[in-house]
C-alpha cells in the first residue's frame, strides 16, 4: 500500500431524532401519513453495503458509487453531503475530549451505519451500510489499497480530481460483492 492508515480513537455518534408529537401518526391539519423517515423502517433497509465515498483533503467528493437498491441522490446533493461530512469530521476532531482523536470513525443510526477512515494525506474513505454490518473496516482498508494501486499509480490521474479509473471501479465492486457474500448479504 501507499501509506499506512492512521489509527483513530473510536467515537460512536448515535443521533436521537424523534418525530414531533402529532396525534395518531398524522400531520397536524392533514389527512396524509407522517413521513416514513419518522418511524421504524428497519424492514425496508437493504442488507449489506450501500455505498462507497472518497473525499479529498479539501472536502471535495472525488468518488461515490451506490451498490444497493437505495433511493438515488442527485449529483448536487452528493457533493453537498460529502462537504458536510468533511466538516463534521473536522469539527468532531477539534471538539473531542479524547487526546489525539482524528474525527468520527463510526456513525450509527437506526437505518444505516457510516464507517470512515482518514489517511495520512487527509483523504477520507467512508462506507454506508445496513446497521451492524460486519467487515466494514476491512472493506475500507481494501478500498484504500485499491486506491493506491489503481488511482495513485495511474500517470493520467490528477490529484484532488474525480476518480475515473475503470480498474479501480471494477475492483471496488468486486471487494463490495466479496464483503456482502462473506456475510450472507
Amino acid at each position: 500500500p501507499c501509506f499506512g492508515l492512521l489509527g483513530t480513537t473510536p467515537l460512536s455518534v448515535r443521533p436521537r431524532v424523534t418525530a414531533p408529537d402529532f396525534p395518531a401518526g398524522r400531520l397536524r391539519g392533514s389527512s396524509t401519513r407522517v413521513c416514513p423517515r419518522w418511524h421504524d423502517m428497519s424492514t425496508a433497509v437493504p442488507p449489506g453495503v450501500h455505498s462507497i465515498w472518497v473525499i479529498n483533503k479539501s472536502g471535495g467528493l472525488v468518488y461515490q458509487k451506490s451498490y444497493a437498491d437505495v433511493p438515488a441522490i442527485d449529483t448536487n446533493e452528493t457533493l453537498r453531503l460529502a462537504s458536510i461530512w468533511h466538516s463534521l469530521h473536522a469539527i468532531s476532531a477539534q471538539l473531542s475530549p479524547v487526546e489525539g482523536c482524528l474525527g468520527i470513525e463510526l456513525l450509527e443510526t437506526q437505518n444505516f451505519d457510516l464507517r470512515c477512515v482518514q489517511t495520512v494525506t487527509g483523504t477520507k474513505f467512508f462506507v454506508t451500510a445496513s446497521p451492524k454490518t460486519p467487515g466494514l473496516a476491512n472493506l475500507l482498508h481494501a478500498v484504500y489499497d485499491l486506491y493506491c494501486d489503481y488511482v495513485m499509480k495511474n500517470p493520467f490521474y490528477e490529484l484532488e480530481m474525480p476518480i475515473r479509473c475503470e480498474l479501480f471501479e471494477q475492483n471496488v465492486q468486486y471487494a463490495v460483492r466479496a464483503t456482502n457474500n462473506a456475510f450472507g448479504y
